[in-house]
């Protein structure tokens, strides 16, 4: 058997390796820098999908505005499932945040954020109270998309909840989250391992 100490060393690795970096950081999934920006329609928001590629939690969306002349307080609004079954009934919605929107990025957290299985859809809503001050592009041909999370097409609204507009409309601006990872059955037979060398090792030494 080896040390106390050696195998306390031995039990923190095996712990923290549990919980790598990137699931006590957020990540943030922008969206490409050279896209075009909608100009026309006087639009007042955009609802969109978010699908998980695997377990995740959505803290926040990281909107922008049209313009650097532009900046208005902004809503944002989820539904589990995705928007599309739900652009027309508010009641299905749940208000998340409030807060200003700039043409730099502008974070948005959720009140409440939203934990995604593998395949769920969470339809998003970024409701503003001028006219393009969450950005649009109508050039997007693919989702954005890493190895978590895909950002899809979605509508675009010109009064809050109401003047739907199908089309090619695509959010412009970042996707915040946090992987979520369980503990898998080979670490916790290794920690009952180790844990079981300790006790040894500690009778011994008694």
């Amino acid at each position: 058997c080896g040390s106390r100490s050696t195998i306390l060393f031995s039990l923190q690795k095996r712990f923290l390796a549990c919980f790598p970096r990137a699931m006590c950081t957020p990540v943030i999934l922008k969206t490409p820098d050279c896209e075009s920006r909608h100009n026309y329609d006087a639009y007042h928001g955009l609802m969109f999908d978010i699908t998980s590629l695997t377990k995740v939690k959505i803290n926040a969306v990281h909107a922008v505005t049209r313009g650097t002349w532009f900046q208005a307080d902004s809503t944002v609004f989820t539904v589990m499932g995705g928007f599309a079954a739900h652009m027309e009934n508010r009641q299905s919605w749940t208000e998340q945040c409030s807060g200003q929107v700039k043409h730099a990025p502008s974070r948005l957290e959720f009140s409440s954020p939203q934990v995604l299985r593998r395949g769920f859809a969470l339809g998003v809503y970024v409701a503003t109270s001028m006219p393009y001050c969450t950005c649009i592009t109508v050039d997007r041909q693919q989702p954005v998309s890493d190895a978590s999370i895909t950002v899809s097409s979605g509508v675009m609204l010109t009064a809050t909840f109401d003047g739907i507009r199908q089309g090619n409309f695509s959010f412009i601006g970042g996707i915040e989250y946090t992987l979520c990872k369980d503990f898998n059955n080979t670490f916790l037979n290794d920690l009952s391992r180790d844990l079981h060398s300790y006790c040894l090792s500690d009778d011994m030494a008694d």
